[in-house]
């Protein structure tokens, strides 16, 4: 499952990636995937830009995936 938020409206047929909880879906698919025991089990991929820190960037996009199946 790749994780990523989107630049763009849902529907634009364009595929153009955004932090976690920062595009036009927010952060509640994110808090629903992470808290959705279906998925618990399911491998997840940060796909988002990474800034000029890479580590730094999907370091934070981790903590707040992880934040959410704490129910944070």
């Amino acid at each position: 499952l790749h994780l990523n938020d989107s630049k763009v409206p849902f529907g634009s047929r364009k595929d153009r990636h955004e932090l976690i909880a920062e595009g036009t879906l927010g952060a509640e698919p994110f808090r629903r995937i992470m808290t959705d025991a279906r998925l618990a089990g399911v491998a997840k991929i940060i796909e988002t830009p990474k800034l000029d820190d890479h580590e730094a960037t999907d370091r934070r996009m981790l903590d707040l995936l992880r934040g959410y199946a704490r129910g944070e």
